[in-house]
């Protein structure tokens, strides 16, 4: 009976930090650009919303199909967008790097370029 409940106090508490999580990472979301707003795109929980300079003006381009890797306060995003290969890498979103935030880029010939981020909190 001890071992039943214990289960049920840990699912329920894991349960009760996942709800946490998940309603903090909703309303969170992280804009970066590299050094000269050649790239410029905004964070969110589960999609990335480009920001692409036109003549007239920002276009909004939004990738949904991504995959994120969490390693404590920081992510790696990777997605296609345009037919590349996009990892964005934010080592902490408690305190952005230049150092420790990029953007790199891999085209279908696997040629690679690797931006210096500059993030902050929106």
């Amino acid at each position: 009976m001890k071992t039943i409940r214990a289960i049920f106090i840990t699912l329920l508490t894991l349960s009760f930090v996942q709800i946490i999580q998940a309603r903090a990472a909703v309303h969170s979301k992280i804009e970066c650009h590299t050094p000269r707003m050649k790239k410029s795109f905004v964070i969110f929980n589960n999609k990335v919303a480009f920001l692409e300079e036109t003549e007239t003006g920002r276009m909004v381009a939004s990738a949904k199909s991504l995959r994120t890797k969490r390693k404590g306060s920081g992510f790696t995003k990777v997605l296609n967008y345009w037919g590349e290969r996009h990892e964005i890498h934010v080592g902490d979103t408690n305190k952005f790097s230049e150092l420790n935030d990029y953007l790199t880029i891999r085209t279908n010939k696997g040629h690679e370029i690797t931006y210096p981020l500059t993030c902050y909190q929106r």
